[in-house]
């Protein structure tokens, strides 16, 4: 979590200071879909994905014509479902995201409804985890910890990967369907023959507002600047 929290006040105040540029601000809300890769001493396991939220705060802007570099704050709560004879086990986690992506508009400046793509890097830190099982007759609920120590925690806290998307933008609203490959293996004990991988598919809409700020920099600063007297003319 703190770096996550070191990432943002470094890197987003210098990835917006520029004057004229468009920027765009919005939020993003939509659904999220996990299928993580899971083996047990070389035995591959097979889970069933839970549905899941999404919401991102959205920062953007055009570096040159179509191409806009994207990023923000994300939450997304993930989940999958194992069935074991007589008792299945839900996992939920909860988790806070820095993506970092970058975003072509594949049709024309000149449409309105534009087609785009995108890819990039994300960091993701875990920071709330619980298990159901389910049973006849009952159910257990348990809160997981997350670390870097086996039998202590039941993954580690940070993932990082990479990600590719495709979407369509019009005015104000996105539609965004995304895929995240988790590159890290989550497991304490992280070997060939145990691993947990991170595969987090997310499908969302979104509002943004775009804006001119450096031009309205300098709008304000022309204005300051004092009128030329007819006198001072003919001096000249």
């Amino acid at each position: 979590m703190k770096n996550l929290l070191v990432i943002s006040i470094f890197v987003l105040p210098s990835f917006f200071v520029s004057a004229q540029k468009v920027y765009r601000f919005g939020a993003e809300f939509g659904v999220a879909s996990s299928n993580p890769i899971i083996k047990l001493e070389w035995q591959r396991m097979s889970v069933d994905a839970l549905g899941g939220f999404y919401a991102r705060l959205v920062a953007e802007r055009l570096l040159v014509s179509r191409l806009w570099l994207s990023s923000g704050l994300q939450y997304t709560r993930t989940g999958f479902s194992q069935d074991n004879t007589g008792y299945s086990d839900d996992v939920l986690i909860d988790n806070l995201g820095f993506p970092i992506w970058a975003r072509y508009e594949v049709s024309p400046e000149h449409k309105k409804n534009k087609f785009f793509i995108q890819g990039g890097f994300y960091v993701n830190r875990s920071f709330r985890g619980i298990l159901r099982s389910q049973y006849f007759g009952g159910v257990d609920t348990e809160e997981l910890s997350f670390g870097n120590t086996p039998r202590q925690n039941f993954l580690r806290g940070t993932d990082f990967g990479f990600g590719v998307g495709l979407g369509w933008h019009f005015r104000f609203v996105t539609l965004r369907f995304h895929y995240d490959f988790g590159i890290r293996n989550l497991a304490p004990n992280g070997d060939d023959a145990n691993m947990f991988k991170n595969r987090i598919f997310t499908a969302n809409l979104g509002f943004s507002i775009p804006t001119k700020i450096g031009k309205k920099k300098m709008k304000k600063e022309e204005e300051k600047k004092p009128e030329k007297t007819s006198s001072e003319e003919e001096n000249k």
